[in-house]
This record gives structure tokens, C-alpha cells and sequence, in this order.
């Protein structure tokens, strides 16, 4: 999500919006997909607390996808990062080890 990249630098609560925001559409029945580039490091802790808070059909899955691939997918769309910028993203998105995390090749 773009909103928390703030122009001034200022710190936002990324993480606990998301998973507020998340919590919220369960409790009230709603399906929820959060799709994104994730680190073990930086999104492990949360995802366990939404799992802990929702303990069933939680599902992870990581698209095993080439950076040579990831950009002609991102040239056929409108861009909201230049192509330097995703090249620099790529070699973030890892797999999160989670027991029920598929790969998909």
C-alpha cells in the first residue's frame, strides 16, 4: 500500500492498520486476500497474531515468479513504481516458512 509512504518521512503504523483493518473484516464475515511482497522479518509477527486471532482457513502462498517475468508483468499494467524501483523490490519477496505456506512455481 502506497498511503504509507509518507512524502515528510513521517513513521507510520503500517502494520497495525493492516492488521486492524484485517480483523475488522473477519469479525464481520468478510473474506480477506492480503496479497503483497512480504519479509519473514518485517511480517512474520504479524501474520502469526492474525493467525492466532483467526485460527482457521488461514492460507499463505508465495508465487515463485522470475525478476525477468515479474517485470514484463509489471511493463503491461499502469506503472505506480518505475521498473529500477521494482528491480530493487524483487530480491525482498521470500518465501515466509509458514507450515501452511504453498509454493507456487
Amino acid at each position: 500500500m502506497f498511503m504509507f509512504k509518507t512524502p515528510n518521512g513521517i513513521a507510520v503504523p503500517d502494520k497495525e492498520l493492516i492488521e486492524n483493518d484485517i480483523l475488522t473484516c473477519l469479525k464481520h464475515g468478510f473474506d480477506v486476500i492480503f496479497e503483497g511482497n512480504f519479509k519473514v522479518t518485517t511480517h512474520n509477527q504479524m501474520l502469526e497474531k492474525l493467525f492466532n486471532s483467526h485460527q482457521k482457513d488461514n492460507y499463505v502462498f508465495y508465487l515463485d515468479v522470475s525478476l525477468e517475468e515479474t517485470l514484463k508483468r509489471h511493463n503491461s499494467r499502469k506503472q505506480i513504481i518505475s521498473e529500477n524501483e521494482m528491480k530493487n523490490l524483487y530480491g525482498h519477496a521470500t518465501p515466509m516458512n509458514h507450515s501452511t505456506e504453498t509454493i507456487i512455481p
